[in-house]
C-alpha cells in the first residue's frame, strides 16, 4: 500500500515503480531524499509506430524533484534503451522530465511559479545554481515563443521605457487585446520596428518549414 502511494504522487503509471527509496544526512545543515525508480521485468515500451518493442539496455539518469519536507529530492532511474520495429535503438520518452533538463516537471513548474520573485532569490529558494534556473526560464519561453503566432494579432502597439538613468531603452511590443507581451528589444525609434519586423519574418519562416 505504501509502495503504491509513493507511486500516485509521483505519477507514476505501469510498468513504472518505486523500488527503492533511500534518506542520507551527510551533516546537520544537508539530508536528502532519493527515489529509485524501475520498470516491470519483460516490460515493453511503443516506438514511434506505436508497435511494442524490447528492453536492450538502460542509460542510468537523475533528476531533482520536489523537496519532501526541508529535504532535498531526486529521482533515480535506469531509463531503457528500446530495439525498435525498424531495428533501431531509441530512449524511451520518460514522462515526468523535461529531456535534458536533470529536473522533473514538477521541479520546473514550481520554478516556473516563482517568476514574480528574483531568479537569483529562486535559486536560493530551491537549493540549485542559479545558471540552472535560468536553464529552466530559457527553455520554457523558447518552447512559447516558437508556438507563438504574433501575426494573427488584430491590435499591436509599443511601449519605451528607460532602465536606468541615462540613454539605457527598453521597448516592448504587446497584444492591445490581451496585454501580453510579444517581444522585448533593447532599442527605441525605428530600431523598434526593424526588430520586430525580423521577429515577423523569423515566425514565418519556422511555420512554413
Amino acid at each position: 500500500m505504501a509502495e503504491m502511494k509513493r507511486q500516485q504522487n509521483l505519477g507514476l503509471q505501469i510498468p513504472w515503480q518505486v523500488k527503492d527509496v533511500i534518506f542520507s544526512t551527510d551533516d546537520l545543515l544537508y539530508s536528502e531524499l532519493r527515489l529509485h525508480i524501475d520498470f516491470a521485468l519483460r516490460s515493453l515500451f511503443p516506438d514511434e509506430a506505436n508497435d511494442p518493442c524490447p528492453v536492450h539496455d538502460t542509460v542510468d539518469r537523475q533528476w531533482r524533484n520536489l523537496s519532501f519536507f526541508e529535504h532535498s529530492c531526486y529521482l533515480y532511474c535506469a531509463v531503457p534503451r528500446i530495439t525498435t520495429s525498424e531495428g533501431k535503438f531509441r530512449t524511451v520518452h520518460i514522462s515526468w522530465v523535461c529531456p535534458d533538463s536533470g529536473f522533473t516537471l514538477l521541479f520546473e513548474a514550481l520554478a516556473l511559479i516563482e517568476r514574480d520573485i528574483l531568479v537569483n532569490r529562486v535559486a536560493e529558494m530551491l537549493k540549485v545554481n542559479l545558471q540552472r534556473v535560468w536553464a529552466i526560464f530559457n527553455h520554457r519561453i523558447g518552447k512559447a515563443r516558437a508556438a507563438d503566432n504574433p501575426r494573427s494579432l488584430t491590435k499591436r502597439g509599443t511601449d519605451e521605457t528607460s532602465t536606468k538613468k541615462g540613454h539605457h531603452y527598453v521597448t516592448v511590443y504587446v497584444d492591445l487585446d490581451t496585454s501580453r507581451v510579444i517581444h522585448v528589444t533593447k532599442c527605441k525609434n525605428k530600431a523598434i520596428l526593424k526588430s520586430i519586423q525580423q521577429l515577423l519574418k523569423l515566425n514565418a519562416l519556422k511555420r512554413n518549414r
